[in-house]
């Protein structure tokens, strides 16, 4: 399940985070995939190709923001729970049970 699914849609890329109940990486891809879908569905068919491979190092979805220059990047990380800020309330909302924050930008 996904929580909080937010995008940034600009002329050359698209980002896209979130929060997944997920708790492997295979999970992690599919939700992602699943996320980014509506935005480009060869992007989320792309990436759930990584699932037909296998996973392993050099078969990896999975590049840090830091050495994307730019470009491509996909990262997870282990949190207590999905939060997001409500700037109506200005309150933190919170959800439990979604265990890895996401976040993919490709280029269009």
């Amino acid at each position: 399940m996904l929580a909080y699914v937010d995008a940034i849609v600009r002329e050359n890329t698209i980002t896209v985070d979130g929060y997944t109940t997920n708790k492997t990486e295979r999970g992690i891809i599919k939700d992602a995939a699943r996320a980014i879908e509506k935005y480009d569905k060869e992007e989320a068919k792309a990436l759930l190709s990584f699932l037909e491979w296998g996973i392993d190092e050099y078969n990896t979805p999975f590049v840090k923001a830091t050495n994307s220059d730019g470009g491509y990047f996909c990262e997870y990380e282990e949190v207590p729970c999905a939060t997001k800020y409500n700037e109506e309330t200005d309150e933190a909302e919170y959800k439990e049970g979604y265990h890895n924050y996401f976040c993919i930008r490709f280029v269009r």
